[in-house]
């Protein structure tokens, strides 16, 4: 096993547990519930367009329906654009809609403005601080 393959397998993974406990948090019921199905929809979500925003950096980027999660807040109804999304543009134009996600990416370059930037040494926020950032938040307020 290589490494691209090992990252497929923890990505399944990560899938797999996130849709299952998605389902178990919701069969409690309550307030655990209510708070875990918004924090595990972002953490849907967030692997979601972290996925693909890495993946515009690929020539080759292939199917990855079986590595996106079928929850989330983007689910179901930008699930079939998200898995057709070539360009950031695109990408960006799935998620627009959802406040948080749009204010994100006003503040994340261009996979490829960011490789440049990195290379350069200049500082730019990436796509995982953004999400750090709003998790710390749903954290805070989950509590």
């Amino acid at each position: 096993m290589n490494e691209q393959d090992s990252k497929i397998m923890r990505l399944i993974l990560k899938k797999l547990w996130i849709e299952d406990f998605h389902s178990f948090c919701n069969s409690i019921g309550g307030e655990t519930s209510f708070y875990m199905d918004k924090i595990l929809r972002f953490e849907a979500d967030t692997m979601t367009m972290q996925f693909i925003y890495n993946g515009l950096l690929l020539e080759d980027f292939g199917n990855h329906e079986d590595l996106i999660p079928s929850i989330g807040f983007l689910y179901p109804d930008n699930y079939t654009k998200l898995l057709k999304c070539n360009t950031y543009e695109e990408l960006v134009s799935c998620v627009k809609h959802i406040e948080v996600y749009k204010e994100m990416f006003d503040h994340v370059p261009d996979p490829n403005e960011l490789l440049k930037n990195l290379q350069s040494g200049k500082a730019t926020l990436t796509l995982e601080d953004m999400i750090f950032d709003e998790q710390v938040k749903m954290f805070m307020n989950s509590y």
